[in-house]
């Protein structure tokens, strides 16, 4: 097991534009490898912001094939800027690359702003 592993979110998001990469962390709370199925699960807790302070966190879970593809689930847990008071849910699919460690993740799910 390991545990707080930091590193960032980069990129373009919909409704974020582009991403803050110094204050959006992706830190991995834990960690679990099954060998047996092939499994690396990691609990993830992700900050996605922009340079103006708006975005969400997320809390959820990624499982990871030893082969490559990997899915997750994930809840939103707090908004800050205009997505303060945000809920939702996301799930995402994606594809690690065992040769680079790199993985690439799409997302997709709904976000609620409160009176909005």
């Amino acid at each position: 097991m390991v545990a707080a592993k930091i590193n960032k979110v980069e990129g373009n998001a919909t409704h974020l534009g582009i991403l803050d990469d110094m204050n959006s962390p992706l830190i991995a709370e834990a960690c679990n490898l099954d060998l047996q199925a092939g499994i690396l699960s990691v609990t993830l807790n992700i900050t996605f912001k922009n340079k103006k302070g708006d975005g969400i966190r997320i809390l959820g879970v990624s499982n990871i094939s030893l082969e490559g593809p990997a899915s997750g689930s994930y809840e939103v847990v707090e908004g800050f800027g205009k997505f303060e008071g945000a809920t939702g849910t996301i799930s995402t699919t994606g594809f690690f690359n065992t040769e680079t460690g790199v993985a690439e993740f799409r997302a997709e799910g709904s976000v609620t702003q409160p009176n909005r």
